[in-house]
């Protein structure tokens, strides 16, 4: 009798989706999810697209101290960019160096030999809203520790 009781919660567990599945995922984004995205994240967010097209959202760190761009890249809309303008001077040996030793956060130097600070996110294959949080949170950790990193 003990193992007839035991299997019917066995079954009904296995029966559930899995957690990640019960959040719907994200595997592209077009410009009135991007809002949702920037909304969830800023409430007080912007649209600083040229034309008001929704693909560029401004977001402000939980700090309010930064700012970060958040768009959508390529023609699938399959991939999440965020970047920050970083003011200050840095070589590009630092740049490299930051590179080198970091698997989250890249940055570079610009045509106008400016700073910036950026991730892209994946979304083939379905990404939780939840974990977008995390990366857009993720993101803003890194730029302070890249900021202090630059100024070492």
């Amino acid at each position: 009798m003990r193992p007839t009781l035991l299997a019917v919660p066995v079954a009904l567990l296995a029966a559930a989706p899995p957690a990640a599945a019960q959040d719907n995922l994200v595997t592209k984004v077009g410009p009135l999810e991007l809002r949702r995205i920037a909304l969830r994240f800023d409430r007080d967010t912007r649209d600083v697209s040229a034309n008001q097209n929704g693909n560029l959202y401004e977001l402000k760190s939980p700090n309010g101290r930064d700012t970060a761009l958040l768009t959508v890249e390529g023609k699938s809309q399959e991939t999440l960019r965020i970047y920050t303008r970083v003011k200050g001077e840095t070589t590009l040996r630092k740049v490299n160096t930051w590179n080198r030793d970091k698997i989250h956060g890249r940055a570079y130097l610009d045509a106008d030999d400016g700073i910036v600070f950026e991730a892209t996110l994946w979304l083939r294959g379905g990404v939780s809203s939840l974990n977008i949080r995390e990366w857009i949170d993720l993101h803003f950790g890194q730029l302070q520790a890249f900021k202090d990193f630059i100024r070492e």
